[in-house]
């Protein structure tokens, strides 16, 4: 059944299972000020929020808009079929780390819950769990090819990278000795990281390396200071 077709389902007592379409919840104002159109999306009394601004939240074509939202009562992902269609749930169960989604190639999306990072296929919404790690892990980034995930990582006793290959064949954990926030992959060569450390405004950003693909992922940093 295609997604246009699909019959309108809505929450009952608060929770909503993945898959689930309630109506747009869609407005448009225009800014006093400067006379811009202003699209609203969403109109949920919860909190509800786009991706992590490194990331776009549109959809490849611009079909629909990825969001989280509280509305079940816990953080879950939602998109919104853009400009006026349905909203549809996403994912349910255990709650996802709320500025963790990126999507990936093949109509995937790629989000953290606690210490894994998981792949959802928008197709059929089948979750897939990617890699697991001993700790808690911040928004994903992927690599150009979309071959390669890094997120940061806090260990009971230390930072680092966490760094894998999406299709779960390969992980590895880049220990670092401070706080870890931001980790991307270089748009030009992914074999480089880039991140920011803590304290921010020391020797920021930092690159880690990693070695061709298949082989085991090790790293050194190097410092670029800032002009």
């Amino acid at each position: 059944m295609r997604e246009s077709e699909r019959p309108l389902v809505f929450p009952h007592n608060g929770w909503m299972p993945k898959g689930d379409l309630t109506p747009s919840e869609k407005s448009t104002t225009r800014d006093p000020r400067t006379g811009a159109v202003v699209h609203q999306i969403t109109n949920h009394s919860s909190i509800n929020h786009p991706t992590y601004f490194l990331t776009s939240s549109f959809t490849r074509g611009q079909k629909a808009i990825l969001f989280t939202s509280y509305r079940t009562g816990q953080a879950q992902l939602f998109e919104a079929f853009y400009p006026d269609g349905p909203i549809r749930q996403l994912t349910d169960g255990a709650a996802i780390h709320p500025f963790s989604a990126i999507l990936g190639p093949a109509n995937e999306v790629f989000f953290v819950r606690g210490g894994q990072v998981w792949s959802l296929d928008r197709d059929t919404l089948e979750e897939r769990k990617v890699a697991e790690y001993d700790g808690q892990l911040g928004e994903c980034s992927l690599s150009r090819d979309g071959e390669w995930f890094v997120a940061a990582c806090r260990r009971p006793d230390s930072w680092g990278l966490a760094v894998g290959r999406t299709d779960g064949a390969l992980r590895d954990f880049i220990a670092f000795p401070r706080t870890i926030i931001h980790p991307q992959f270089c748009p030009v060569d992914p074999d480089w990281i880039e991140f920011a450390a803590d304290p921010a405004h020391a020797d920021a950003p930092r690159l880690s390396r990693r070695f061709g693909p298949g082989m085991p992922l090790r790293a050194r940093q190097r410092r670029i200071r800032r002009p």
